[in-house]
């Protein structure tokens, strides 16, 4: 009892005690059995985080948050990425709920709502983050995405874009609630303001560097002729912009170019990309407060936190406005 009490900096033994028993133990190179604890108490330290993608650098940087969050309060964090596959999504959470693990922080995929009722009927407390399909009501911590779209949009027309074009996720993927949300109301605010976005300069495309080069080559095709470029993420933007540069464009004088998610590289003077800064930190803080009421059950104010998002405009779009907002060029491929 002893040796136990001091392991949890129990105040029941003296600290003279205590220092006695840790430096035996550093001796016999001894340390606690942690499935041995777990399965007195009736109780893990493990909580789950499953993301679509952890190579997306969003995700990542929420996952970084929460581990550093969950270490302070002596919990260890599981991590798992579907690939976007329904089966891999079900199989982690399975896999959570063997573990027994006390909650789960989950980016759905959206295809199937069976990840939710798994773990209710496990019993395990759980928090959507990010983004969440309409029909869904339970605690979430999300983006406002039609914020996100709004907010390029206005500022697109600003600089005087009238000839928009929307790169989006793959073409499997538009279903996706966060596509959708910010697609439309780029869309709809655009056309309030009386510009349209034809369906010719909408591409499916998706979120990595490769998919926004492509992009650029399919809507040069027959000739650049868009004057402004919101991408869906800005690795998309990113691929985007290099392509253009090797045909003779540059994103700012002949176009204006934006993305989402504001990684820490847009900022490069080389890159000055403009972005919407979606508030990762933000989200993986608030995140984490809700699960561990949930796992205290303790009363929620909120079970649904909408974040603002921010835009973050540099050269990518800004030049525009100074160069008195007309496309400088016309290429053929």
């Amino acid at each position: 009892m002893s040796v136990s009490l001091a392991f949890r900096g129990s105040p029941k033994i003296s600290e003279a005690t205590r220092k006695r028993i840790l430096a035996i133990a550093r001796e016999l190179n001894y340390v606690p059995n942690q499935a041995a604890r777990q399965l007195r108490s009736g109780q893990t330290d493990i909580v789950g985080f499953l993301v679509t993608d952890l190579a997306n650098p969003f995700h990542s940087l929420m996952i970084k948050h929460a581990q550093n969050a969950f270490s302070e309060m002596g919990l260890t964090l599981f991590t798992a990425g579907s690939n976007w596959n329904e089966e891999h999504e079900r199989a982690s959470v399975e896999r959570l709920i063997r573990m027994r693990a006390r909650g789960v922080l989950l980016c759905s995929s959206e295809k199937s709502p069976e990840p939710f009722e798994l773990l209710d009927r496990a019993g395990i407390p759980y928090v959507a983050l990010d983004s969440v399909p309409d029909t869904y009501g339970g605690p979430c911590v999300i983006n406002d995405l039609a914020q996100c779209g709004a907010l390029m949009a206005d500022h697109f027309r600003a600089v005087g874009t009238r000839t928009p074009a929307y790169v989006d996720a793959a073409a499997d993927m538009l279903f996706f609630s966060a596509f959708r949300k910010t697609r439309e109301a780029f869309r709809d605010t655009l056309h309030r303001a009386g510009i349209e976005l034809n369906a010719e300069n909408c591409i499916p495309a998706g979120m990595t560097l490769e998919a926004g080069a492509e992009a650029f080559r399919r809507l040069a095709a027959d000739g650049f002729k868009a004057d402004g470029v919101f991408c869906v993420n800005d690795l998309c933007a990113l691929g985007f912009q290099n392509e253009a540069a090797k045909h003779g464009l540059r994103a700012g004088r002949d176009f204006a170019l934006a993305g989402i998610d504001d990684m820490e590289i847009s900022a490069l003077s080389a890159l000055a990309l403009t972005s919407i800064r979606q508030p990762y930190q933000e989200i993986a803080r608030r995140a984490v407060q809700m699960l561990c009421a949930l796992m205290e059950k303790k009363p929620l104010p909120s079970r649904r936190i909408v974040l603002e998002q921010e835009l973050c405009a540099r050269a990518s779009t800004l030049e525009m406005q100074s160069a008195g907002c007309a496309v400088r060029r016309q290429i053929k491929t």
